[in-house]
């Protein structure tokens, strides 16, 4: 019972909500969007039973126990309690919570989010994963509202099909795990950064979603803003050159390619100097510190790029490509060796699958052209890659390599989505559709 009350009031909040939204979509996209509501509440109890009644450990379990000491703390003193859970989830110095500063500091977010979630629900884990689950949700799809005027009406229910119904994307963004949250970030920061391409929209609350968005993502998994500027100012980029040219051929300006640079280049110093542990001067060492890690680590599920790890740039430049594919194909089937590890090699398989026929119905040529004139595709592209190099050069372990890359998968299946279908794109710029 007391996991049952405060569970049903967050579905019933989260239906109420999903309510109000489907008004703003037509009615064939309205059930595939009910569908994957639903089914990232089934994704968010399937978590706590895994995780909690048949693992019995986990992250999940670890935010939500030193959580629930905060929460605690928070019922038998709120004043003197609630400034630290706060403190905690800005990574900020507490005042009586001393022992948590030790922790890093997306885990200490983590612990504040938690403690926060703990108090709300009563301790409720089910309820705690319904409200994250149903968070991350809204955060996709904010995102496929942002991206659903600039595709063709016929692909808004692929669309929805790929970016929110695909069991990766689904599974490891309904529990209390930093993916989750960084999942409703990127839906506010990827909002913003399309409305902000838009003179039409309003610009004040295109920056405020970009901005909220970027913060959320950047306390969690602060090495996802890098990709992203990066995307963002190709975009930009794009955009510019094709409005130019009326859409028939790239025509690009030293201007307009150095204005996009800077962009990207100031977000990345500004990350390297929020966050000094994703610094440019840093991410070497990053990289090869936890590849270390994980080549000491032995299990059925590890894997190494390489028999030792690479303390050179150069070193890490040249297993690149060995690290794209392993984030965006691994694990292969015969790679499986459990339950868990087959549905994955499944996912990825399907999805490769999906890309080489979109590769093979265009053709190299057709499916180029379709990328270059459409700058939705080229943010995507880029953001897949660099996101897919990143986790493919730190990831070890095939199960955390299935969780860590389920940010990249809405991108990486509405690149797939859009390339896929055989008739022509409509150039840039298009009309927005109401």
């Amino acid at each position: 019972m007391l996991e049952l009350i405060p569970s049903f009031v967050t579905i019933l909040f989260g239906v109420v909500a999903l309510g109000l939204s489907l008004r703003a979509f037509e009615r064939r996209e309205q059930g595939l969007l009910i569908g994957a509501f639903a089914l990232h509440l089934l994704a968010a109890l399937a978590q706590v039973f895994i995780t909690r009644d048949l693992y019995g450990y986990g992250d999940m379990l670890t935010y939500f126990r030193e959580g629930g000491f905060v929460a605690d703390r928070m019922r038998e003193d709120f004043v003197a309690y609630a400034p630290d859970a706060l403190r905690l989830i800005v990574q900020q110095e507490t005042q009586n919570l001393g022992w948590l500063n030790s922790a890093s500091p997306a885990t200490a977010t983590m612990y504040g989010l938690s403690s926060w979630l703990h108090y709300l629900t009563q301790g409720s884990l089910y309820a705690t994963c319904l409200l994250v689950a149903i968070g991350s949700f809204f955060g996709k799809l904010v995102m496929f509202r942002a991206f659903r005027p600039l595709f063709p009406p016929h692909l808004h229910r692929r669309l929805i099909a790929g970016m929110m119904w695909m069991p990766s994307i689904v599974f490891w963004s309904s529990g209390l795990l930093k993916e989750s949250i960084a999942i409703i970030g990127l839906g506010l920061a990827t909002y913003g950064i399309i409305r902000l391409t838009d003179s039409t929209s309003s610009t004040p609350r295109a920056a405020v979603a970009l901005g909220a968005g970027s913060v959320i993502v950047g306390l969690v998994k602060t090495y996802i803003l890098g990709p992203f500027a990066i995307a963002a100012g190709a975009w930009y980029y794009w955009q510019r050159g094709l409005r130019l040219s009326g859409g028939r051929a790239l025509s690009l300006r030293p201007l307009h390619f150095a204005l996009a640079m800077a962009l990207a280049m100031t977000a990345i110093i500004g990350i390297g100097e929020l966050f000094p542990r994703y610094a440019l001067t840093n991410l070497v060492d990053e990289a090869s510190r936890l590849q270390e890690v994980g080549q000491r680590v032995t299990g059925g599920s590890t894997f190494a790029l390489s028999d030792t790890a690479p303390t050179s740039s150069s070193g890490q430049l040249a297993m690149a490509p060995m690290a794209v594919i392993t984030a965006l194909a691994r694990p292969f089937i015969f790679e499986a060796n459990n339950l868990m590890a087959l549905v994955s090699a499944l996912e990825m398989s399907f999805i490769l699958g999906l890309l080489l026929l979109a590769l093979y119905r265009r053709g190299g040529h057709e499916s180029w052209q379709v990328i270059m004139r459409s700058p939705p595709l080229v943010f995507t592209l880029i953001f897949v890659v660099l996101f897919a190099l990143g986790v493919g050069l730190t990831t070890t372990n095939m199960g955390t390599l299935a969780r860590y890359r389920m940010p990249m998968l809405p991108f990486y299946m509405l690149f797939i989505v859009a390339l896929l279908p055989a008739r022509p794109f409509a150039t840039w710029p298009r009309t927005r559709q109401a």
